[in-house]
């Protein structure tokens, strides 16, 4: 649910008001509002609640001063529902401390956030049904996995994956366990680049090391392809990046592409047919063995040369 950060100027209000507000944050009459907020003042902390007109809570935040510029305080968000959405605390309109995330369908926690001091926030994701551990490891400022991550196996306590990251680049060992806790795999990475990997099996016993996972690669460069297919596509470009999706099946076979950016019909049906005489892809791999896999190209935008 997207959080709308309400900038209304005040020139007073009594220690208990409301406002109605329509969908962009702005105050207006109750005819046009979508939501209104109740405002409890209490010195220089401002507590709004906002709820919708049929009077269902939405969100409760704690503000520095009567403009409700600045969050600062504890914090609770809500669906239509009136499911717990999100929770925590805003330090000077930042996050800070422990969030959590809830699953409407379990009312269990998806998803831990704990931001620190430093900018850093430490992550842990759940499977909302069995309440394990997916995977958690910290991320940098600009939402980059740094340092040591842990990936689960499904629904288990096992640890399938201890990963190093520096800056959203895997550096170091990477190390793959089965489920009973010894090595599986090693792989050497520097700067995000693969170097070499070593491979166990259950017995610890060194045996021919195949990669934890191959990626589908065409035959064919496809940006280089695409733009002479479908030359429609340029003067989009200019402007914004063009994202494609498929089906890459276990035989090679590409199916299913849809264009995920928005374009005109016309542009898009010659893109789509461009795709689609795309018929040789070396499929993706997970230890070894061919699976279908969904794949994702970003035809990059560019500024042409004056």
């Amino acid at each position: 649910m997207p959080i709308i950060c309400v900038m209304i100027c005040l020139k007073s209000f009594a220690i208990t008001d409301t406002i109605y507000i329509d969908a962009f944050g702005n105050s207006v009459s109750k005819a046009q509002a979508s939501s209104y907020l109740v405002i409890d003042t209490n010195g220089t902390q401002v507590l709004a609640k906002t709820f919708t007109m049929s009077n269902s809570l939405l969100k409760i935040q704690t503000f520095t001063g009567k403009s409700l510029a600045i969050r600062h305080g504890e914090a609770k968000y809500y669906d239509e529902a009136g499911r717990l959405v999100s929770c925590g605390r805003y330090t000077k309109g930042a996050k800070s401390g422990e969030w959590k995330y809830y699953s409407l369908n379990t009312n269990k926690i998806k998803q831990l956030e704990n931001y620190l001091p430093n900018g850093m926030m430490q992550k842990v994701v759940y499977d909302t049904l069995s309440g394990n551990i997916k995977y958690a490891g910290m991320l940098t400022k600009d939402s980059m996995r740094h340092g040591e991550w842990l990936e689960y196996y499904f629904r288990s306590d096992s640890i399938e994956w201890r990963l190093q990251y520096n800056h959203g680049e895997k550096t170091g060992e990477q190390v793959q366990y089965f489920r009973t806790g010894e090595r599986k795999r090693i792989e050497n990475f520097i700067h995000g680049d693969f170097v070499n990997g070593i491979q166990y099996n259950e017995s610890g016993h060194r045996i021919k090391y195949t990669p934890a996972f191959e990626y589908p690669n065409p035959k064919i460069k496809i940006g280089v392809y695409l733009r002479s297919a479908a030359p429609c596509c340029h003067e989009l470009l200019k402007t914004q990046s063009i994202v494609l999706k498929c089906l890459i099946s276990e035989d090679g076979t590409a199916k299913e592409w849809t264009v995920v950016t928005g374009m005109d019909s016309v542009c898009k049906k010659s893109l789509l047919s461009a795709c689609q005489k795309i018929k040789k892809w070396t499929p993706a791999k997970k230890d070894g063995v061919a699976i279908n896999y969904w794949y994702s190209y970003t035809l990059q935008n560019y500024a042409p040369r004056e």
